[in-house]
């Protein structure tokens, strides 16, 4: 089915009523120039007709609509940087099982110290680079979270979501001494993609339609088609009046002596 938007109808209506007053208008101007050289019809008043008013009944069907939708992400970031986390421990945890050197970190229980009050505890260069790592990635998570906030086109949180995991996959797998394994276990990023798929799965489904707006009302132009296919609850109907006004644009001169167009309406 042909459809247009109902500006675009209307607007056409209108914009050709117009155009029928400047032909008739062109016309009784030749006739006018022809009137001027016959010496007897130059004494007759030129022909002009004028439509003051005219009511116009368009009966329009509906065909769609034109929406814009506003969604809002409303995963909260505390449950974002958990459901990321998990993800990326998954490839780790594979990763390390995979290794042919594999060996278990034994779970060995820290044995309580009593520390005086005032002294202050050296933290270990390992563990000091192990929280640097962290708050590394919590940072990245976070503006990750941020970007899906701000971004409610579905191309878009795709793209984001994707090259954002990657990013953190690859400062994870550098962090971990394990990038070597896995381009060997994995050349074709196969852990990458599965758990790309599930996060982008889970970030849409947090998305919820906040607010709809109507851009557009589609409606077919065409009067067989509103008689033949259109009822009640489709159909709608406008009544318009449309009142004739004319424009005469002139040129007048100011105080100073500059030209300028100014518009009169009749």
């Amino acid at each position: 089915m042909n459809t247009i938007t109902l500006s675009d109808y209307l607007g056409y209506i209108f914009s050709e009523i117009v155009e029928a007053r400047a032909i008739a208008d062109n016309h009784s101007k030749e006739i006018a120039e022809k009137y001027s050289k016959d010496e007897v019809l130059k004494s007759f008043s030129v022909p002009r007709f004028k439509i003051p008013e005219m009511n116009l009944n368009i009966p329009v069907l509906v065909t769609g609509a034109k929406l814009e939708n506003t969604f809002r992400f409303k995963m909260t970031e505390d449950a974002f940087k958990n459901m990321i986390t998990a993800q990326l421990n998954y490839i780790v945890n594979s990763l390390r099982k995979k290794k042919s050197d594999f060996t278990k970190i034994l779970d060995i229980k820290p044995i309580p110290i009593k520390i005086r009050p005032g002294v202050v505890v050296p933290v270990s260069p390992r563990k000091a680079k192990a929280n640097s790592k962290i708050q590394k990635s919590a940072s990245i998570i976070s503006s990750f979270y941020n970007q899906l906030k701000a971004s409610s086109d579905e191309q878009t949180i795709v793209q984001i979501c994707e090259i954002r995991f990657a990013e953190l996959l690859k400062k994870t797998l550098v962090n971990e001494k394990l990038e070597p394994i896995y381009k060997a276990k994995y050349p074709n990023s196969e852990l990458y993609f599965s758990s790309v798929i599930k996060i982008i799965e889970i970030v849409e489904n947090n998305y919820v339609i906040e607010k709809v707006k109507v851009d557009n009302l589609l409606v077919s132009p065409l009067t067989n088609i509103v008689k033949s296919e259109g009822d009640e609850n489709s159909i709608f109907t406008i009544n318009a009046k449309i009142v004739e006004d004319g424009v005469f644009i002139k040129t007048v001169q100011d105080e100073q002596g500059n030209e300028k167009k100014v518009v009169d309406f009749e």
